[in-house]
C-alpha cells in the first residue's frame, strides 16, 4: 500500500506512540557526490588522514554551500511529532537533528557524529563535548585559509595523541559515547508491546540494516498494532509479513518530508 505525507501525518496523529529512524538519505552523499569541490575537499582530507572530519565538513557543505532542504524535511517531521510519545534513531552523523529541534532525550546515534571528540586510541574516559574553536577550524580549512594537516585537536591526558570526532569514522570507535542513550531507547521499546504504534523508516538502505531496517521490521511484525512506514526512493518495497499493515513511498525521505502539507 502506498502512503501520502497526509497520511503519514494522519497515522501519527491516530497513535500512541511513534517510532522514527532516519537513514542514509538525510546524509544527502548523492547531493554531495555531485559537487567537484566537495570531492577535491574529500581527497585533501583522505590525503591528511583527516576522515574523521567529514561528518562535520559534510554538515558544513549541506547548510553553506548547497543551502540544502535537509532541516527544513527534519523541522516539518518534528512539528507532526510535537506532542507524542515518540524515539528516534539515527544512522546519520551531520547533526542536523538538533537543529531541526529534537530533543537529546528522544534521539540515539549509534554511529556518532561531530558532537563529541575521543581519544583515536580508544584510550576510557576520552570522550568529551567538541568545541566551537575546532568546528571553526574545520571550515577554516574548507574554504582553503588553513591546511588539513594543521588542524589542532585537544589531547588525550591517557597518551597524548590527538583527539578525533567520536563517530564510526574513528578506527577505534568508542561506543559509551551513544550507549546510555541506547539503553533509554531499548526500556523505551519494551513500552511499545500491544500498543498503537506508528513505526516510520525514512531513507534508511542497507548500510547499516541492523540498526534500523531489520529491528523495525521485526517489531512491526511482532505488533500487528503497529502500522509501518517506509518511505526509500529505491528501497521502497515491503516484506511480504508486512503487507496488511505495511505502507511504501517510493520517493526520497527528505523530498517527501518537505512537501506542503
Amino acid at each position: 500500500m502506498k502512503a501520502s505525507i497526509k497520511e503519514v501525518q494522519k497515522f501519527i496523529e491516530e497513535s500512541e506512540l511513534v517510532l522514527v529512524g532516519i537513514g542514509e538519505e538525510f546524509e544527502r552523499k548523492l547531493l554531495l557526490e555531485k559537487e567537484p569541490e566537495y570531492l577535491e575537499v574529500c581527497d585533501y582530507i583522505r590525503q591528511a588522514g583527516k576522515e574523521w572530519a567529514i561528518p562535520y565538513v559534510n554538515t558544513y557543505w549541506l547548510r553553506m554551500r548547497l543551502q540544502d532542504k535537509v532541516v527544513a524535511a527534519l523541522r516539518n517531521l518534528q512539528s507532526m511529532l510535537e506532542g507524542k510519545n515518540y524515539f528516534l534513531v539515527s544512522t546519520c552523523m551531520n547533526g542536523f537533528l538538533r537543529e531541526a529541534g529534537f530533543g537529546e532525550e528522544r534521539v540515539v546515534e549509534p554511529c556518532g557524529s561531530y558532537r563529541q571528540i575521543q581519544c583515536p586510541d580508544g584510550c576510557e574516559g576520552s570522550l568529551e563535548p567538541a568545541d566551537e574553536m575546532l568546528l571553526r577550524q574545520i571550515e577554516e580549512a574548507i574554504n582553503g585559509v588553513r591546511s588539513w594537516e594543521d588542524l589542532q585537536c585537544p589531547r588525550c591526558v591517557v597518551c597524548k595523541k590527538e583527539k578525533i570526532f567520536n563517530n564510526l569514522y574513528a578506527e577505534n570507535y568508542l561506543e559509551q559515547g551513544y550507549l546510555p542513550q541506547w539503553e533509554r531507547y531499548m526500556k523505551w521499546l519494551q513500552g511499545t508491546i500491544k500498543r498503537n504504534v506508528c513505526i516510520l523508516e525514512l531513507g534508511e538502505g542497507l548500510k547499516y540494516p541492523q540498526i534500523i531496517r531489520w529491528p523495525f521490521e521485526k517489531t512491526a511484525y511482532l505488533n500487528k498494532k503497529a502500522i509501518f512506514v517506509r518511505v526509500h526512493e529505491k528501497l521502497y518495497h515491503l516484506t511480504p509479513e508486512l503487507s496488511e499493515q505495511g505502507y511504501s513511498v517510493d520517493q526520497n525521505a527528505v523530498d517527501f518530508f518537505t512537501e506542503v502539507l
